[in-house]
């Protein structure tokens, strides 16, 4: 049987899957890793990748290709989003990719939006076809719905730069990411009510496990959960009123993603207002498993 890989080039973190189709046509994962550079870090303001954050990406993406070799992986399909679209200097680090054996295609929000929907469509069997998803990322967000698509300006590590000064952040700043994600959605042709809610990329699968009182990551508990909106807003107001300390010390916080949670949250949060539904569906096999559908699955 074929071993394919997928690779996420995002802009919070880098995600690796290889795996094969298994016969309900579903991705059957061999190997599923991500790990966080922060590629995106400085990016909104400088328009360049940040030297370090650069370098650490470079050394992850050496360290997949190497994984994928041990793997006996027939193909690799990888793609670059937000940060690699606004960076001036992608070209640069695309180069350094291919002198080491990793293509990159770094593809357009819509496009982008089209491989996270891929994603939740397949391996989310019995999603009402009118569902709403929403993938948070650390440069963008994709937003998808029936008949429509968007990348918009709502990733975790903008939002933060952007918004997120203080320590803890406090009511002020949780009031002002709420305005602006609001703002933000309300300018979409959302057809609105959603009849579901699906949160991609990797703040929904954190605030999943947060509620879930896991430990440590296990998705087979995460994925296709059910996350009550109500507590969705209780993390948020937690995250906003706790310093940076105290929300590493939550039972299950990822360490890498605890100065961006709160933001992810209100993202999240918003989206679920604006949908009108009162709990959001997870969906932890997100970019990465919709890359490995468009790259080797069925058209």
């Amino acid at each position: 049987m074929s071993r394919y890989a997928a690779v996420d080039i995002g802009s919070n973190s880098l995600k690796l899957l290889i795996g094969s189709f298994g016969p309900d046509g579903r991705v059957a994962s061999l190997h599923d890793e991500a790990v966080v550079t922060r590629l995106a870090r400085g990016v909104d303001a400088a328009g360049r990748l940040h030297p370090e954050s650069r370098a650490r990406a470079l050394a992850v993406l050496r360290g997949f290709v190497a994984t994928c070799r041990a793997h006996d992986v027939t193909r690799i399909a990888a793609i670059g989003t937000s940060a690699l679209r606004d960076a001036a200097d992608r070209d640069e680090f695309i180069n350094e990719c291919a002198g080491f054996g990793l293509h990159v295609e770094v593809v357009g929000g819509d496009v982008e939006a089209q491989i996270v929907r891929l994603a939740a469509v397949r391996e989310l069997p019995g999603l009402d076809p009118g569902a709403w998803v929403v993938d948070v990322g650390g440069g963008s967000a994709e937003v998808v719905w029936t008949g429509g698509r968007v990348s918009t300006e709502l990733g975790v590590v903008r939002l933060t730069e952007r918004h997120v000064a203080a320590d803890p952040p406090g009511a002020e700043t949780l009031e002002a990411l709420r305005t602006a994600v609001r703002a933000r959605l309300a300018a979409l042709p959302l057809p609105r009510p959603a009849p579901a809610l699906v949160a991609s990329g990797s703040s929904g699968p954190l605030l999943a496990r947060l509620h879930l009182g896991l430990a440590t990551h296990d998705s087979a508990r995460i994925h296709s959960t059910s996350l009550p909106l109500a507590a969705v807003t209780d993390m948020a107001t937690r995250f906003a009123t706790s310093t940076h300390a105290e929300r590493l010390a939550l039972p299950g916080m990822d360490a890498s993603r605890a100065d961006v949670a709160l933001a992810g949250a209100v993202v999240l949060e918003q989206a679920a207002a604006a949908a009108g539904v009162d709990a959001l569906v997870v969906n932890e096999r997100s970019t990465r498993y919709g890359v490995f559908h468009r790259a080797f699955g069925p058209g």
